[in-house]
């Protein structure tokens, strides 16, 4: 019987190899043919290999599980989702009845996914993905993956309020009053942040553009946001941030 070729893509080094681990031991019928660590690089394995299903992880630096599947024009590769604590996505996989397992790896979770892809395979079963990516596209909060002194946190993007430099870090200020303290330069930030609704106001400061309350002359010129935090503006950017509002709002 032909073996299933397969790709593990996991930011995680001890999660690739826990699954690697699992199908040379206990899915005889599974060839790997490739291990990726970063899902940039896994796009071009995926083009030039074609497996015929790969695990993939939700939550990966770079881009997420379902933004590397929105590099391809037909997804014709079977997935199995891999996931530790997205709550939101185990939703929608389950509502679209596609495959998935849990972190930590278990053996039995793997083969069962396994055996479906191959039932799947066997049956020509044709998997609506583009269905998955659409609700996850419209409707899912934005999250963001954000290296710390001791880890990393995730921040839902409408919990963020501002950002401010500091020296050499920079200070993420959420709703609930805490703050963030990232080693990564405001310009990283903003990078990151800038397809979500924010707004570079200052050198220094990075505004959530959900979270305005007013802008006043005074102090020449500020933002007062809904934590009541004023934010300056600088002076060449006033008439494009009111033509921006002026758009949004």
């Amino acid at each position: 019987m032909k073996k299933l070729r397969t790709i593990i893509i996991d930011d995680e080094i001890s999660a690739t190899e826990a699954i690697e681990n699992i199908l040379i031991h206990d899915c005889k019928n599974v060839e790997i043919i490739a291990k990726c660590n970063s899902p940039i690089d896994a796009i071009d394995i995926i083009k030039t290999e074609k497996p015929d299903f790969i695990f993939l992880d939700i939550e990966m630096p770079e881009k997420n599980g379902f933004e590397l599947l929105k590099s391809f024009k037909a997804i014709d590769f079977y997935v199995i989702f891999v996931t530790a604590y997205d709550e939101y996505a185990i939703h929608a996989i389950k509502n679209n009845a596609l495959d998935y397992i849990l972190k930590p790896i278990d053996i039995d979770e793997i083969k069962t996914a396994v055996e479906k892809v191959h039932k799947n395979i066997k049956e020509s079963k044709n998997i609506d993905y583009q269905n998955l990516l659409n609700t996850i596209t419209h409707n899912k909060p934005h999250r963001i993956k954000i290296a710390t002194s001791n880890g990393f946190e995730i921040l839902n993007t409408e919990e963020i309020i501002h950002i401010e430099a500091c020296g050499s870090y920079t200070v993420i200020c959420l709703k609930n009053g805490e703050q963030v303290v990232v080693s990564k330069s405001i310009k990283e930030i903003n990078d990151l942040l800038l397809p979500y609704g924010f707004y570079r106001s200052h050198r220094s400061h990075i505004i959530n553009l959900n979270h305005i309350r007013r802008f006043t002359t005074e102090n020449d010129g500020e933002v007062v946001m809904n934590d009541n935090s004023h934010i300056p503006l600088s002076r060449r950017k006033r008439s494009d941030f009111i033509a921006l509002l002026d758009k949004i709002l």
